[in-house]
């Protein structure tokens, strides 16, 4: 056998967490990665005083290296008795206190699989009734005298050089034992599969992600996100840089093609059901989910139920598994699951959790050839849930839906401005369209004309969609300002108009119209499938019944005198909406130079509720998101343009629920003066990720009480990849420092263009070369989304092939290039009061926020340009690449606008129209 020996690194001690350069991590991840290159087989040797049964006997084979002496693996190895041909093979991995076990080898072979067992820890299978017990052998077996390491803990030996830690043999041992099963004769080698119990479950959703050549993966009860477990688990690993940076198995999942089974019980103590979908929602092959009611924790708990053997057999036969998820939605209190099924199903329950413990009621059932669809109501309460079908025997499961704060999460609803979760993000089993064009009528369900500019998002319930446009201006209107706006519901599936309401504005408030940074109609609506909330940023907010009936509307004074740029966006959470605004005329807390604050409501009669202590900037978008500690917090920013009187510069974190709804949690401190809040604050449960002009860096504060965790730095140690549009070539550089390169070279990310997809941050680059304040600036990369992998501290710079034809009438100045056409209503008007409208987007602008739907992530650029990336390729270079989209014309298309993903559709929209995208099959 090839043995491979890649040098360790070392390792050191920070504050109590082991930590490493970025760039030593990057080294071990891909001394890692180079595990899956242990693709010769090893030599094997036979287990002296262990009895051979028919077609099963054990062996030893040899391992890598550890701390300088040769190791082997201990292992049963067995074929079925009755095979004619090539038969299927599956590597089998123990979990703790586990050993290579025969009779698991004999259930495989029973199947009709070859199978090898594999003892991970230096022991055989023989019990030493005298020998002592340990964490990682309470059984006490017997070890051999070729013993590699055992497992100290949780990860516990981080501090050790990577090539001594248990999980790097762990992973090594499992490859070779497949590259062994492979080479017999008897074994098809294109249909191996692995499959691990608990610990081995952890190995098996790493390995997958580095030894793709397995057919197929079934991960029982291990899998990754362990430093998110709200158990021993979450202790362990929270801290732990070199499980977050190196192990952690989402690093490698997006890497695992294979179809892949997550089998596991819902009251598993060790490995928590909430923590499972980040795992399967991470591969993008296909997948299947296993939660039987009953299942406990345990070795034969794990394989004795069929699931396990039968999605395997599916997938070695047919190339995919029994079942499929199609579609999930949860509407007005009832739970629907759609699956497409090879197998007979015979019942269903629901299973859902109310406090600390699951229960599992009945659930309709309905179905037809290749298909079945349960049905449920949610009990009042329900915190979790998900749909179990009885295929007699295996069981076949939803995936988990976590039900927020007792509220509906409705995954086929886009109900607000950041989505139905509140990140900008989806995941759905629905198609997604990613390729289109407007231009072209490709992928084009229907096009609505808009009777004038507007910049909200658009809000869909069902067959309902929701949107603002300003009230169209006279053709020969001098001044392109106003302050009213129009209220418009359309219907989602035809583009059908239902009905349309006024909302005035305050005068002495206007904002400009097509105005690169905001207008009056910036705030996205929003609805909860009963009624909708629509606002006026000049001033006025209400709510309506989706059929148009006023309910309330309510008006304030907002702050004049300053550019009129509010990109804030209205937050519904339970029965409060959330606003932007400064405190009431009468408020004796009212500034001389009024300070905005983050104000609440009672959604059904308007109300005040309460305000935030800290104000903040209403060029900032607030941002809401669940707390470390349960609960509900609002992210919010202070510090921008033209002196506002918001400080300190920095960032506040509002309880938004509960009794404490109001209560300033922490208060970040921006490290300079000049520092500003413009760009939208990311964050989750764990992290907040700032982004700053200002700051050539990522920095990441601790989202329970905001301290600051770590710093990214944008411009040393970068990958970028640029784009030769002569030759249509690109050309990928690693290791750059763009400040050496060029010492005034800053990165500029675009305002409110980055979104946070847990381990990874994008955003756009503005780009810029020429006279800025009178001072020469060279921004970039130039045309590039960068992504951040908080990780690895990895920083990706692509450049996107992003033709600009000549168009009749554009201006050339200061090495950039405007057209006046762009700004266009659909009447004809051009109805843009500050010539800086007319941008191609990569500069000085609000770009609408960027979504992500499943893997894809659409960037909208105000030329009516959308770029669509995959957001976990590999490796963040051409491969990423999907398609550039447009939504009309170049040189006579507008927008600043976010889409909205419902339903397999996305909706957009332009200063002159509505769209829906479909992809036609």
């Amino acid at each position: 056998m090839k043995i491979l020996i890649l040098a360790p690194l070392a390792a050191f001690m920070l504050g109590g967490a082991t930590s490493l350069h970025a760039a030593e991590f990057s080294a071990e991840r891909a001394q890692v990665l180079a595990l899956g290159q242990l693709t010769a087989a090893p030599a094997v040797h036979p287990a002296v005083g262990f009895v051979d049964r028919a077609g099963l006997k054990a062996i030893f084979y040899d391992a890598l290296p550890w701390k300088g002496k040769p190791t082997r693996v201990f292992a049963w190895l067995g074929l079925p008795a009755n095979r004619s041909g090539k038969v299927p093979g599956v590597v089998l991995v123990h979990g703790g206190g586990g050993t290579a076990f025969k009779e698991w080898v004999q259930k495989w072979n029973a199947q009709g699989f070859a199978a090898i067992a594999i003892a991970l820890e230096g022991q055989t299978d023989v019990r030493n009734p005298a020998g002592p017990r340990t964490e990682s052998n309470p059984q006490g077996w017997q070890g051999h005298d070729w013993s590699g390491p055992a497992r100290k803990g949780i990860y516990g030996d981080s501090n050790e050089p990577l090539a001594d830690q248990w999980m790097y043999h762990a992973v090594a041992d499992t490859v070779l034992a497949h590259s062994l099963l492979r080479s017999l004769p008897e074994v098809d080698a294109t249909r191996v599969g692995v499959c691990g119990i608990s610990w081995g479950g952890i190995i098996t959703s790493t390995v997958v992600g580095i030894d793709t050549r397995f057919a197929f993966g079934i991960p029982i009860y291990g899998c990754g996100a362990l430093d998110r477990a709200a158990d021993n688990y979450v202790r362990a690993l929270q801290d732990n840089a070199v499980y977050l940076e190196v192990w952690e198995p989402l690093l490698r999942l997006p890497r695992a093609t294979m179809p892949l089974l997550w089998f596991t019980g819902p009251r598993d103590s060790h490995f928590p059901l909430d923590v499972q979908p980040a795992s399967y929602r991470a591969s993008p092959g296909p997948r299947m989910v296993s939660v039987p009611f009953g299942m406990k924790h345990g070795h034969g708990a794990g394989w004795n139920p069929p699931d396990s053997y039968v999605f395997a057999k599916s997938v070695v036969e047919t190339g995919k598994p029994w079942a499929r998820e199609t579609a999930q939605a949860l509407r007005a209190g009832t739970a629907r699951v759609e699956f497409e099924v090879s197998r007979a199903v015979r019942g269903a329950t629901l299973v859902f959790k109310r406090g600390s413990d699951w229960e599992e009621s009945a659930a309709t059932l309905t179905t037809s050839p290749g298909r079945a669809i349960a049905t449920a109501v949610v009990p009042t309460g329900t915190t979790a849930y998900f749909f179990n079908l009885d295929a007699d025997g295996p069981t076949l499961s939803s995936e988990y839906q976590a039900v927020a704060s007792g509220r509906e999460i409705e995954s086929v609803n886009w109900p607000q401005a950041a989505g139905p979760n509140g990140n900008w993000a989806v995941t759905t089993p629905h198609a997604v369209p990613t390729r289109w064009s407007v231009e072209r009528n490709e992928n084009i369900r229907w096009r609505v004309t808009l009777p004038e500019a507007g910049q909200s998002g658009l809000a869909v319930w069902e067959d309902r969609l929701f949107l603002t446009t300003m009230k169209p201006i006279a053709a020969d209107a001098e001044k392109k300002t106003g302050s009213d706006i129009v209220l418009h519901c359309f219907h989602a599936a035809t583009g059908a108009p239902l009905w349309q309401q006024e909302l005035a504005g305050d005068p002495q408030a206007p904002g400009m119209y097509a105005f690169g940074f905001s207008d009056s109609s910036s705030p996205t609506p929003i609805t909860d499938g009963k009624h909708v909330w629509f606002w006026n940023a000049s001033g006025q907010m209400g709510c309506w019944t989706i059929e148009g009936e006023k309910v309330w509307t309510r008006r304030w004074t907002p702050t004049v005198g300053r550019p009129f740029n509010k990109q804030y966006e209205p937050i519904k959470i339970g029965g409060t909406i959330l606003n932007v605004e400064p405190r009431d005329s009468a408020d004796p807390l009212r500034e001389k130079d009024p300070w905005n604050y983050l104000r609440a409501f009672d959604a059904a009669t308007g109300t005040p509720r309460w305000i935030a202590p800290e104000g903040l900037t209403h060029y900032n978008t607030p941002t809401l998101g669940a707390l470390p500690g349960g609960g509900h917090g609002i992210l919010s920013g202070r510090g921008g343009y033209h002196t506002v009187p918001e400080s300190p510069v920095g960032l506040t974190m509002t309880r938004a629920d509960g009794p404490d709804a109001g209560k300033a949690l922490w208060t970040w401190r921006h490290p300079r003066s000049d520092g500003k809040a413009l760009t939208k604050p990311g964050w989750d449960s764990r992290f907040v990720y700032v982004l700053d002009e200002t700051l050539p860096e990522l920095v990441l504060l601790n989202a329970a009480d905001g301290k600051e965790v770590r710093r990214i730095s944008l411009l040393k140690n970068v990958t970028v990849t640029s784009y030769d549009a002569a030759t249509a070539t690109f050309r990928t550089r690693t290791g750059v420092d763009l400040a050496a390169e060029n010492p005034d070279y800053a990165v500029f990310p675009a305002w409110y263009t980055n979104l946070v997809t847990y381990p990874h941050v994008f955003f756009q680059c503005f780009h810029f070369k020429g006279k800025r304040q009178g001072k020469d600036a060279d921004i970039g990369p130039r045309n590039s989304i960068a992504r951040i992998h908080v990780a690895t501290a990895h920083v990706e710079y692509l450049e996107l092939p992003f033709p600009v034809p000549h168009v009749a009438g554009e201006v050339s100045k200061n090495n950039e290039t405007q057209y006046p056409s762009m700004t266009f209503n659909s009447r004809g008007v051009d109805v843009a009061d500050d010539k800086r409208s007319g941008r191609t987007g990569w500069w000085w602008c609000f770009n609408g926020n960027p979504i992500a739907v499943n893997q894809f992530v659409f960037f909208t650029f105000m030329s009516g340009r959308v770029q669509v990336l995959d957001g976990r390729a590999e490796r963040f270079d051409a491969t990423a690449l999907v398609a550039l989209n447009d939504l009309g014309k170049f040189g006579e298309t507008w927008s600043v606008n976010t889409p909205s993903y419902s339903r397999g559709r996305l909706y957009h929209r332009t200063m002159k129209e509505l769209i829906c995208i479909e992809t036609k099959p």
